[in-house]
């Protein structure tokens, strides 16, 4: 195990691989599982419906060789990282990260706005410092399969939070790429005016957090953004059906076995800056249910949490395109 984890590293930092494409490279294969599960005995070790933990995804995920001693983006290190805008931004937003470099790659970013309530049509580094507050908090979290905590139409009461873990986000990114490839597509352009592309999570409506709070300098998404968010969800479930559908399953691959995102068909309009309906794309928000530990040992009482991930713009076929991998939740 230890060996194949080596490996992977090496790769990555030899080729410049994202976690999933060393997965790959590495394994030779994607493995998957049937959808059901159990939850009775569950420990971390061996986690509830066979899947593994977040703190069982290993380190060389993250921390690999090339990124050690360097400085990661061309940003300030010791002093406001944003902007104040000095206009009214009909989008919202009050603040901004200005313009930025990535300096492993070489890759350009921003400007990112801060502010409002929908997501930008712009990608985002996935390990950009000020987020990491958001995806520290839950690295014991267990990851369920979100169908088991359905109620009809509606999903068991929970904890709604961001959490744009990079790992995930990596490994959802590099599968909806491989699997383009696979179909002999090139990934498109969302808009030909715009250097976004499909299967980028795109960034989110964010808030500077309160001085008070601690570290300084970091972003979080305020609750009214969630409940935005929430209420979006909780409508598409209302509205899936069989003929009809609008929740899916993406059952993804990873290193330490499948994982099960739920992903929701969502306004664009409403919820993207996107200006009007797009011709070519649909706007998907994907979100994990994930349980805490300590709350194994009560499970006809687990409170889940329901982790969004973020958003991404697909082509309007995926679901046919990608039927491998993403299918209809259950009705």
């Amino acid at each position: 195990m230890r060996s194949s984890v080596v490996s992977m590293a090496l790769m990555m930092v030899v080729l410049r691989l994202s976690p999933a494409e060393a997965m790959d490279s590495a394994s030779g294969q994607s493995s998957t599982e049937n959808r059901q599960s159990s939850v009775a005995g569950a420990t971390e070790a061996n986690p509830p419906f066979g899947l593994p933990s977040d703190r069982a995804l290993d380190d060389a995920m993250l921390h690999v060789p090339f990124r050690e001693g360097m400085t990661m983006y061309s940003l300030p290190e010791h002093e406001l990282p944003w902007a104040t805008s000095s206009f009214v931004d009909p989008t919202g937003s009050h603040h901004y990260i200005p313009p930025f470099v990535r300096n492993v790659d070489g890759k350009h970013f921003g400007p990112l706005g801060i502010g409002g309530y929908k997501f930008r049509l712009v990608d985002y580094p996935h390990e950009l410092p000020y987020l990491e507050e958001m995806h520290a908090e839950g690295n014991d979290w267990i990851p369920i399969n979100f169908e088991d905590l359905r109620r009809g139409p509606t999903l068991r009461p929970g904890e709604w939070v961001f959490r744009s873990d990079p790992r995930i986000l990596d490994e959802i990114e590099s599968s909806f790429r491989h699997w383009h490839h696979l179909q002999g597509r090139e990934v498109e352009k969302v808009q030909k005016t715009s250097g976004l592309r499909h299967a980028r999570f795109v960034w989110p409506p964010l808030e500077i957090q309160p001085p008070e709070w601690m570290p300084p300098y970091r972003l979080y998404m305020p609750n009214n953004n969630l409940m935005h968010l929430r209420t979006g969800v909780n409508l598409r479930l209302g509205l899936h059906d069989r003929l009809h559908p609008t929740v899916y399953h993406l059952l993804l691959p990873t290193f330490h076995g499948p994982r099960h995102i739920m992903m929701a068909k969502l306004d664009e309009v409403m919820n993207t800056h996107m200006p009007a309906k797009s011709r070519n794309s649909d706007f998907w928000l994907l979100q994990e249910a994930m349980v805490r530990p300590e709350s194994l040992n009560t499970a006809h009482q687990i409170r889940p949490v329901y982790a969004v991930l973020g958003g991404m713009f697909l082509p309007k076929d995926a679901p046919e395109m990608f039927r491998d991998y993403m299918y209809p939740a259950l009705v």
